[in-house]
């Protein structure tokens, strides 16, 4: 059961390395990847798989279900430094259609976040019945987090990066003196290749990769080159609300978040590829011989996006065992501004050519993502511990691309796409702790979520598992610490493909996987009651 990613997803870094329009590079991706949520929250939280909508009393649970800052009568103060390491391993095939080796890679990449921070006042009104206390707060959990790190190498003796962008650049036509000449009114992923000798033009106006030569009328590699992917993702979904909650008689609370949604999303891509035997790639350059020594060509993309949404949620202690909770959030009104940059190097024995594009202003558009609905059910067994679970459901096909004021792309072909493959997702969440030992509380969970893609082949689930220790203090120092494991889907990553009626046209090559998809997370809260 594996995602399967197209190059015109992988590679529309800057509208489509290859294949792209420079005008408009979003896509149904772009708006599942900014609607997925992965919470993090406190300690005690994700030590708990989230799993919190009945329970509250947690800075954690304030993003997940609103009423449940009202559930504690004292205010509190948390800090949640966190760790994240992701790995997985990735097997490369540059010629799958040939049956060639497949090389394996594995990669890895640490990082450091602050999964949450924020404090929560409580005031009682004095009141025996009815309303007793209220709350309200600031409070920042991270919703999602963006960090990965993959590629793969290999010999390829099939096709090259170089050769499948210098088709594009003959099949959309574009002029090679205005490739050379101006920047600004050209792709500037073609401008920038063309400027650093990474794709020219023949005598007869036909475009040609620096890894390829003629073959009687034919274009074709001029030998083995070793080629080379890496990708490297950074970034974080960080929602930031400011919390109203009330509590009516211990027995019922409400509450309101007014959501403040901070988004950042970097890509850094880079293809290389070498000659396996440089006397195969000779060129005359200014009546000397010159052999091709390395080429390099890497994109940078940038996603920052504010956005706003509400949500509200009740919580319901029928007895003291048993609680109920639910909560709904609104659509996110998101503003994105997206830029991208380019660098392309040549080397041959007696020359270099390099060129690099300043960073785009970019295009400026608007994401509407879904509703989102959690309900939860809890049973606690007081000086013992208890169980909980929570389930949540958002339909993907419900978010949508549209132009803001001063953008007239068309996005109507993108929002069909989104309503085709994009459908529901189902997140079960369940959670236990036990308070054996006086002060102290030892955590579990364990977290289930459907993806939302409708392909032929079915989605494998997303699963995290998490443990986790408590610590209170008697008077009002509190420490919580967690360690959670989320293990994804296998992946199929193309990095590239030709256009229709190439004599590639149909094979994508070469084929990544992307296997052992794993990240592990170790936080710890501090908190203070007051």
């Amino acid at each position: 059961m594996k995602r399967i990613l197209s190059a015109s997803l992988i590679l529309s870094l800057g509208a489509g390395l290859l294949g792209g329009s420079s005008l408009m590079a979003q896509d149904m991706y772009d708006a599942l990847r900014y609607t997925e949520t992965n919470y993090y929250g406190t300690a005690r939280t994700i030590g708990l798989g989230n799993a919190v909508t009945a329970l509250g009393g947690d800075l954690g649970t304030v993003n997940i279900n609103p009423a449940g800052s009202a559930v504690n009568s004292y205010s509190q103060f948390t800090f949640t430094p966190g760790l994240s390491f992701v790995s997985n391993t990735s097997q490369y095939n540059t010629t799958p259609h040939l049956g060639n080796d497949v090389t394996t890679s594995r990669n890895s990449l640490a990082g450091f976040n602050v999964p949450n921070f924020g404090v929560i006042i409580t005031i009682p009104t004095g009141n025996r019945s009815g309303l007793k206390s209220f709350s309200w707060g600031f409070v920042g959990n991270i919703s999602n987090y963006y960090k990965e790190t993959y590629g793969g190498s290999g010999v390829n003796s099939a096709t090259s990066y170089l050769g499948a962008m210098a088709a594009w650049a003959q099949d959309q036509g574009l002029d090679p003196q205005t490739l050379d000449r101006d920047m600004q009114n050209s792709p500037w992923e073609y401008a920038v290749a063309y400027q650093s000798g990474l794709i020219s033009t023949l005598n007869d106006g036909r475009y040609i990769g620096a890894t390829e030569t003629l073959y009687g009328d034919a274009i074709d590699l001029c030998g083995d080159i070793n080629q080379r992917y890496a990708r490297k993702v950074t970034g974080s979904k960080t929602d930031m609300v400011i919390n109203f909650a009330a509590n009516f008689a211990d027995k019922f609370y409400i509450g309101a978040n007014m959501g403040l949604i901070s988004l950042r999303y970097r890509t850094n891509t880079v293809i290389n590829e070498n000659p396996v035997n440089p006397a195969d790639f000779e060129y005359e350059v200014n009546g000397l011989l010159s052999r091709l020594r390395e080429t390099r060509f890497r994109a940078e993309w940038n996603d920052v996006a504010s956005g706003v949404n509400a949500k509200a949620g009740f919580l319901w202690v029928p007895t003291p065992m048993i609680r109920i909770g639910a909560a709904i959030q609104t659509p996110t009104l998101f503003n994105v501004v997206n830029t991208i940059g380019y660098a392309g190097e040549a080397l041959y024995d007696i020359d270099s050519f390099d060129k690099e594009s300043p960073l785009d202003p970019g295009i400026t558009y608007r994401l509407t993502t879904p509703w989102r609905y959690n309900v939860g059910a809890a049973l606690v067994f007081p000086g013992l511990g208890l169980v909980s679970a929570d389930y949540e459901s958002v339909n993907y096909s419900g978010a949508y691309f549209s132009a803001n004021t001063s953008d007239y792309s068309d996005y109507s072909d993108i929002n069909q796409d989104i309503m085709r493959g994009l459908g529901k997702s189902s997140m079960l969440r369940l959670g236990a702790e036990i308070n054996a030992v006086p002060q102290y509380s030892i955590r579990a969970g364990y977290t289930l979520t459907t993806s939302p893609e409708i392909v032929a082949e079915k989605v494998a689930p997303t699963q995290s598992a998490s443990i986790g220790l408590g610590y209170q203090s008697k008077k009002s120092f509190f420490m919580d610490f967690a360690l959670r494991g989320t293990f994804k889907n296998d992946m199929y990553v193309y990095p590239y493909e030709y256009p229709a009626g190439t004599f590639a046209d149909g094979t994508l090559t070469p084929e990544l996987l992307l296997t052992k998809r794993t990240v592990y997370d170790a936080v710890i809260t501090l908190g203070w009651r007051f």
